[in-house]
């Protein structure tokens, strides 16, 4: 309720001339999972969606991907707007390396019709490492953790090809 409130005191400012939509950065809400994503965007209006750049998707993956983006789209639809996707990928599937290639396989293909909606794929890599209990200290970045860093070269390299390029 209260994002909801704060969405529509920037459509009024802009309403009211007191603000322009230059004035506003953009913004992406990020839901806990897509129940609360459906349940969340059947309180939007025209005036919100106005204001809204876009949805941050974490723990996004083969399974649940088809319904963020499906519905993603089913919004744009609904309003004349465009509303924009940013999956996050931090899911056990991918930081395993007996299961990665196929989930990378399922996830490229699942995101390739809706391309014009991602503007960017973020990695969950923190959340990577943590299925592996390992934690990074301050001296060391996140590449200095083999599994996350051979991790997010197969990402990079499934999801950064001529014609994806995500960034």
């Amino acid at each position: 309720e209260n994002v909801l409130m704060v969405l529509q005191d920037i459509s009024n400012a802009i309403t009211k001339e007191i603000i322009t939509v230059n004035d506003i950065p953009l913004i992406f809400l990020r839901v806990r999972n897509t129940k609360q994503f459906l349940a969340f965007t059947e309180k939007l209006t025209s005036n919100h969606i106005k204001v809204l750049t876009g949805f941050v998707f974490p723990k996004f993956n083969s399974v649940n991907g088809e319904i963020y983006l499906s519905h993603l789209k089913k919004l744009n639809n609904t309003f004349g707007e465009v509303l924009y996707g940013m999956p996050i990928l931090e899911s056990k599937e991918l930081i395993l390396k007996e299961t990665r290639i196929n989930e990378l396989v399922n996830v490229q293909a699942l995101i390739r019709p809706f391309r014009d909606l991602i503007l960017n794929i973020r990695v969950g890599a923190t959340d990577l490492s943590s299925w592996f209990g390992v934690r990074r200290g301050m001296n060391y970045t996140i590449y200095d953790i083999l599994p996350v860093r051979d991790c997010m070269s197969d990402i990079l390299n499934f999801l950064n090809r001529q014609g994806d390029d995500y960034i």
